[in-house]
């Protein structure tokens, strides 16, 4: 006989007296389990064996036993292809083998050939009452193990008990409900001692029973009263009411659908399935809803007649049959049939005449009213309206339309892939010539002249190939005019090569020309007596304009009665003794303009924020003051066109940005709350290419752009700390200083184009981006290329 068992078979063993279990061949391997049950008699004793090395691999066999207590012993055998490592698990059910688990153990055991290992279990579990139910506590469902009446199952009696378990309390008798003892003495349903109700008025407390439905207020403060009827007034002899106010409310009320909760159970509405699919009139869709008599409903659309709508229009026949419409009409339905012709969509009551031999509005008349008017084709051509036969209107136009492009930059090219039709005239900014490839710079489009940028000027993809200079300063050149006492504050250009510069220690200079260098006898040192320049401006034509700190003077070289002055004759004419000196205030000049019309108009601001113009004759004349900011520039290419920036003298320090306007007031650009401006930050410096194109710079590496409408923040250049000067000729060639740094933007990046070891630049000036001049600390002068 083979030894080997399949686990699916337990054998119980009464007695191992006699047993081979373990001995000579007939048993591979097997468990001896005595298994043991105590204080409740066990509705069903499972058995279950899994394999530790596969669990897949299970076996279960159930017991049926009887007593309170117990014992029975059982032999596990190793299953064919199972492990010698086994977990055997013994569990004891309430009442029959669907019953609660009350009691539970496992154990791990290993399997040795020919040996029969030794396995106990004990199971306890409490049933004190002897009802047959565990205690709840223990994992049961005896909800009261002291009392052997108090069990799932048992019949409910009036003894003030939940004798079945099931959450309530002496269901069925009406405990505390009134009842009459006599024709005259309500009193309440109380229990007997035989598990009955008698009605009684003996010691009573009464709660308020506002409602009348003979349930008092749960929430109620009671009265003891021995009187039939309890005291005067609406009371009741118990508190099951949760809400006193209405009548259908209290303890055990049959629910009525109506958003309460009728029997004070914490539900609403329980039993209705309210928002359950449904089918309602005229088998329209829709969802379950109370009704006002407590009862539910099918809250689905009421039904309207349906048309059918073939040529989607929004319009149905009337001719074609009807139906039920539920709700909003989809496609091809609708609520009307008041269309003509239901196979075309262009056909519908007040549908837009076409012209296409169709009565297309429904009113009788083809083709009537069409308002065939002149018109204006796509680029201002203007022509005649006319139909084609699909009923579609059309502009058919005289002339050729002709190709313009927008010239961002006005250097007379226009963005190549920007191009609009025009026949006649076409918007300002746009040019016949689409060969610009940048723009944002003047200096750059098809075949310009290539000039040292470092870009593309002619558009042929390359950069710079006249040769320009590299170097240890990326090309430029570095001179020390003056000494270390000359901290050149500002410079203007005049032309390519024509550069005058100003500072500290009352120092002056300038170069008349490209090559001529700073030499002796070319500077004003002096004429601001005890100060320093602090600003300046010049014009080719009439000469230099400098603002100096000492008394706020404004100094004119040339053009007023000192004819040799002038800047075309600099060359070859003396310098010094002639100048013509004006007071414009008693704060420090820190900005000048002039616009050169029909006569000179200089104009400038003070750090204390007054204003100036002058003529260059007779005195200044003062403009509108701005009180509470420091001015820091000014700088315009026309009247209309002069800004002046600026910083709030109060704490947080603010932006602020002016307009000039034609009585000499100014209107402030209310710049301070833009999104992304640096906090505390003030501006330092302007430069306007146009009046639809100004940059405007400051602290922490503020930048703000103007485009003829709006201003907005720019991200600066990385890094950077207060930004000292700004000179743009368009959008992609923006120059600016920064402590020993020059950068450049090209309208997406900022690229460093230098950078000194050590001393600061205060002034960028330049008429082209190959014509740039940097000035600084101890004399330090910088040039493109």
């Amino acid at each position: 006989m083979n030894a080997l068992r399949p686990l699916s078979t337990l054998f119980l063993l009464g007695a191992l007296t006699g047993c081979s279990c373990g001995q000579g061949d007939r048993l591979d391997s097997a468990a001896r389990l005595t298994l043991g049950w105590q204080g409740f008699e066990p509705g069903c004793l499972k058995i279950s064996v899994e394999d530790l090395a596969d669990s897949i691999l299970r076996s279960e066999q159930t017991l049926q036993v009887s007593g309170r207590s117990g014992e029975r012993v059982v032999a596990i055998f190793r299953g064919e292809g199972w492990s010698d490592r086994l977990r055997v698990t013994t569990t004891a059910q309430e009442k029959d083998c669907a019953g609660a688990t009350v009691a539970s153990e496992s154990q791990e055991v290993g399997l040795v050939r020919g040996e029969v290992a030794a396995l106990s279990t004990a199971l306890v579990a409490a049933d004190v009452d002897e009802d047959g139910w565990v205690a709840a506590a223990g994992g049961g469902t005896d909800c009261d193990d002291a009392l052997g009446q108090v069990h799932p199952g048992a019949a409910e009696t009036c003894d003030y008990l939940d004798n079945n378990c099931d959450g309530e309390q002496d269901e069925g008798y009406g405990v505390g409900l009134l009842c009459s003892i006599g024709a005259d003495c309500p009193g309440a349903r109380v229990c007997t001692a035989t598990g009955g109700w008698t009605c009684t008025s003996e010691n009573l407390t009464w709660y308020p029973d506002s409602d009348g439905d003979g349930r008092g207020q749960q929430d109620g403060t009671g009265t003891v009263s021995s009187v039939c009827g309890g005291p005067a007034g609406m009371w009741a002899p118990n508190a099951l009411d949760c809400d006193d106010t209405r009548a259908n409310v209290y303890a055990d009320a049959p629910e009525l659908c109506d958003g309460r909760d009728n029997s004070c159970e914490g539900e609403t509405d329980e039993g209705f399935s309210l928002g359950a699919a449904c089918t309602g009139e005229g088998s329209c869709a829709g969802s379950t809803a109370c009704e006002v008599d407590g009862g539910t409903r099918c809250d689905s659309p009421a039904p309207t007649v349906g048309y059918p709508d073939v040529d989607l229009d929004g319009h149905g026949a009337g001719d074609a049959g009807t139906f039920a419409l539920c709700g909003a009409p989809a496609a091809g339905q609708s609520t009307t049939s008041d269309d003509c012709r239901d196979a075309l969509a262009t056909v519908y009551p007040s549908a837009p005449e076409l012209c296409d031999s169709y009565d297309n509005d429904c009113d009788g008349t083809v083709d009537e009213e069409l308002g065939l008017t002149s018109c204006t084709a796509a680029g201002n051509c203007s022509g005649t309206q006319k139909c084609t036969p699909e009923g579609a209107r059309f502009c058919d136009f005289s002339g050729t339309p002709v190709t313009y492009f927008p010239d961002g930059d006005r250097d007379g090219r226009g963005q190549a892939d920007a191009g609009a039709l025009f026949c006649s005239s076409p918007p300002a900014g746009q040019v016949l010539d689409g060969g610009d490839c940048d723009d944002g710079d003047p200096f750059t489009y098809l075949a310009a002249a290539e000039i040292c940028d470092r870009k593309d000027n002619d558009c042929d993809l390359s950069v710079d190939e006249v040769g320009c200079p590299s170097g240890s300063d990326g090309g430029w050149t570095v001179t020390t005019v003056g000494g270390s006492s000359n901290d050149w504050q500002t410079n203007s250009a005049f032309g390519p090569g024509g550069l005058w510069i100003a500072g500290t220690a009352q120092a002056m200079r300038v170069q008349v020309a490209a090559g001529v260098g700073f030499g002796t006898g070319s500077g004003y040192d002096g004429e601001c007596a005890g100060d320093n320049w602090t600003a300046s401006w010049v014009s080719p034509a009439i000469g230099y304009f400098g603002g100096c700190a000492q008394n706020a003077q404004v100094l004119a070289d040339g053009g007023f009665g000192c004819t040799q002055g002038k800047v075309a004759a600099l060359a070859s004419l003396p310098l010094t003794g002639c100048s013509a000196s004006k007071n414009v205030g008693s704060a420090q000049v820190e900005g000048l303009v002039g616009i050169n019309d029909s006569g000179l108009r200089l104009f400038g601001v003070l750090a204390d924020g007054d204003t100036f113009e002058w003529n260059g004759s007779g005195n200044p004349t003062a403009k509108d003051s701005i009180a509470g900011v420091h001015l820091s520039d000014i700088h315009g290419v026309s009247i209309g066109s002069i800004y002046a920036v600026g910083t709030t003298t109060a704490a947080p320090a603010q932006p602020r940005v002016y307009k000039l306007n034609d009585d000499g007031s100014w209107t402030t650009q209310a710049v301070e709350n833009l999104s992304g401006l640096p906090a505390g930050a003030g501006l330092h410096a302007l430069w306007v290419v146009r009046a639809d194109l100004i940059y405007a710079v400051g602290d922490s590496g503020l930048v703000l752009k103007y485009d003829g409408a709006a201003w907005s923040v720019v991200s600066g250049p990385p890094g950077a700390g207060v930004l000292t000067s700004v000179r743009a000729f368009g959008t992609s060639a923006v120059y600016v200083t920064s402590g020993t740094d020059i950068y450049r933007y090209n309208g997406t990046i900022w690229e460093l184009l230098y950078r000194h070891e050590s001393l600061l630049l205060h002034d960028l000036t330049g008429v082209a981006p190959d014509a740039l001049w940097g000035v600084g600390d101890d004399g330090l002068v910088v040039r493109w290329p």
